[in-house]
């Protein structure tokens, strides 16, 4: 599930860019911040759902010191 999150992040991120920068050749500059907001709190959305699927094996990794 981590590497999926990755995926939807990085995929996320090449859309909104593509998105805003065809509003920007437009010269929809409102429409491009619209979408460069919506991104960001999507991504910040994503982010959080990752390091929430991530916290599980660090702490795995973290306990493999703890227990020699």
């Amino acid at each position: 599930m981590v590497i999926v999150w990755l995926v939807i992040i990085i995929v996320l991120n090449s859309l909104g860019k593509w998105q805003a920068n065809r509003y920007l050749q437009r010269n929809a500059v409102i429409k491009a911040r619209l979408i460069a907001t919506i991104v960001v709190v999507l991504q910040c959305l994503c982010v959080y759902f990752f390091m929430k699927s991530l916290i599980p094996y660090i702490i795995e990794f973290l306990n493999s010191f703890y227990h020699q």
